[in-house]
């Protein structure tokens, strides 16, 4: 991995959007592999909390920081038993409403945001049992 700065762009600099995402839950990246002002100042703020020199710049110590909390900079392709991408996704589409109706059922809900969930649902049948 290259060290990354305001102004890189690519793989490396969405995998770090992706990593400081999942740190924040109120975190503001657009997951664009861009990094922007938004994505320099959300470094700035891991670097602080690492007690790291906040200079929104993506180096050793940082990415050494990162590594602690599970960030995963090494890109691996192959799929054997041992690698990231073992064992291999199935190759198959979509399902379709139908389809999914056959295979779970048929099911009642009302829409049921919290905080923490704006998405959320409440099923209002016995589907559940």
């Amino acid at each position: 991995m290259k060290t990354i700065r305001l102004g890189s762009a690519g793989s490396d600099v969405e995998k770090w959007q992706l990593f400081l995402r999942g740190r924040k839950n109120n975190s503001c990246i657009v997951v664009n592999g861009v990094f922007d002002q938004i994505t320099h100042d959300e470094t700035k703020e891991f670097q602080l909390k690492s007690k790291l020199k906040d200079d929104g710049v993506v180096g050793p110590m940082t990415i050494a920081a990162a590594l602690k909390l599970r960030y995963n900079a090494i890109s691996d392709d192959s799929a054997d038993e041992y690698s990231q991408n073992w064992p291999t996704k199935p190759q198959e589409k979509s399902l379709s409403f139908q389809d999914r109706v056959k295979l779970f059922g048929n099911f009642n809900y009302i829409s049921s945001p919290t905080s923490n969930n704006p998405e959320a649902i409440k099923i209002t049948d016995n589907w559940s049992k």
